[in-house]
């Protein structure tokens, strides 16, 4: 029977592990010179929740340096059931 490409897909267990990262975190860390930045501390706010009927872990990162936001980033994590790697 052919697989019906518009159907909503099912969570799978690969897809479920992923609410590990699921969370809010705080710490320091260590910015490695660029040519864009200058290396030094810093500090990483996390906030990752599993979303999207849970096929997908979407994570806003925020990074501070000097009382400042210095680095933002928002992340989408998921498994592709075809290739087999998230």
């Amino acid at each position: 029977m052919p697989q019906d490409h518009l159907a909503a897909p099912t969570v799978l267990e690969e897809h479920r592990k992923l609410a590990v990262f699921a969370g809010e975190w705080a710490g320091e860390e260590v910015v490695f010179p660029s040519r864009w930045i200058a290396g030094g501390p810093a500090t990483s706010h996390v906030v990752a929740r599993m979303d999207l009927n849970g096929l997908y872990l979407i994570q806003d990162t925020r990074q501070m340096r000097d009382g400042k936001e210095s680095f933002a980033t928002h992340g989408v994590f998921t498994y592709d059931r075809e290739d087999r790697h998230y």
